[in-house]
């Protein structure tokens, strides 16, 4: 471990990751990023770079000796945010920003492929290094990796997440499953307007709004055994352009996770 340890880029993994979060690209358009790391990886030794995806890559280390193959995993996706950090490596995309993590995990990534080059010769097997695009919108870009065979003839495969709660230097792990499933849903209510003198000749999408959102947060409390992990997060509510005009249509978008097969078909 010490022998890996030292030979960890450290230095470039700073550079790396803050040069991925200057670029921050969305899901399903990491084209800079995608060029970006494989223009790192060009050149390592024995190192077979391919291109399943239009966006992503895979990078497979070929051991000195035989053996299994594992993969190591990482995600290269930002999110539609306008970053409001202050820093000399902010995001030059206006409304995409690095602020899940994916620049620093394809950096931890990135320190990984150098770092097990160098020791190639101790290393029996192959270590394939999955780049995904798309983390953030599911399907996502997993299921193009799949389906194109990536994982076809891996044995075991890591992959970790940052967590802002853990201190720097450590880290954390679980007994069964870490990360919850993630889903999105839209909802549109349609009402009908009216002005706001006469709210009795609307139908108001607003009210039915806050309705359906106090109700599941309910639900959720007296369907859900309390031992299961369920969560709706609202992040989304719009209704409405002027104050004394109650709209025809309100707009709900949420995400629903769970961590049980069960629980998230229930929900």
């Amino acid at each position: 471990m010490e022998a890996l340890l030292e030979k960890i880029r450290v230095a470039d993994q700073v550079t790396w990751r803050r040069w991925l979060h200057q670029h921050a690209e969305l899901s399903f358009e990491e084209f800079e990023t995608t060029a970006y790391i494989e223009n790192l990886l060009r050149d390592v030794p024995n190192l077979t770079i391919e291109r399943p995806a239009p966006t992503g890559l895979v990078a497979t280390l070929h051991g000195a000796h035989p053996g299994k193959t594992i993969a190591l995993r990482a995600d290269i996706d930002a999110l539609p945010m306008d970053e409001l950090a202050d820093v000399p490596y902010k995001s030059i995309n206006p409304g995409v920003m690095h602020s899940c993590g994916h620049d620093v995990h394809a950096a931890i990534l990135l320190g990984a492929v150098f770092a097990l080059a160098d020791m190639r010769d101790a290393i029996h097997g192959d270590v394939k290094f999955i780049f995904q695009a798309a983390e953030e919108m599911p399907p996502g870009g997993a299921i193009a990796l799949v389906e194109a065979g990536v994982l076809d003839d891996v044995d075991q495969i890591f992959g970790l997440h940052v967590f802002l709660m853990t201190k720097t230097g450590t880290v954390g792990f679980s007994y069964g499953a870490m990360t919850a499933s993630s889903d999105l849903f839209d909802l549109t209510i349609k009402g009908r307007g009216a002005h706001a003198m006469a709210p009795e000749q609307s139908i108001d999408p607003i009210t039915i709004g806050t309705e359906i959102i106090q109700s599941i947060n309910n639900m959720i409390a007296r369907r859900v055994a309390p031992t299961e992990a369920a969560l709706v997060s609202w992040g989304q509510f719009t209704a409405g352009t002027v104050n004394n005009i109650i709209p025809h249509t309100a707009h709900i978008k949420a995400s629903v996770r769970s961590r049980n097969p069960q629980v998230r078909a229930d929900m």
